[in-house]
């Protein structure tokens, strides 16, 4: 069992630093879809595209830095979640099964 210096800087300041980023992200997205500076389709493709890199990123780093590479895997996945239901509800560029079986994966 890890002590408590390890555990803290360990573990949970890698899972904060990715829920910062998230909401950085989220932020300037925002603020780009309100300007139009990027479309409905090309919303979803970024947020695919973010979420496997950090999947991509996951597994890469999964040897060394077992935590970060979890932090990372967790953050991929929500994107990607996040990207299967913006398509469907919001922008209905997917049916409904297609989404479905995306955001149960």
């Amino acid at each position: 069992m890890l002590e408590l210096e390890q555990a803290i800087p360990g573990n949970w300041l890698a899972r904060i630093g990715v829920a910062a980023v998230i909401i950085a992200v989220g932020f300037f997205l925002k603020l780009a879809f309100d300007n139009e500076w990027i479309s409905d389709a090309q919303q979803v493709v970024l947020g695919v595209t973010g979420g496997l890199v950090l999947l991509g990123a996951s597994e890469y780093w999964l040897d060394r830095y077992r935590v970060w590479a979890q932090a990372l895997a967790g953050g991929g996945i929500a994107i990607l979640y996040l990207s299967a239901f913006a398509a469907f509800a919001l922008y209905d560029l997917v049916g409904f099964l297609p989404a479905y079986v995306l955001m149960y994966l």
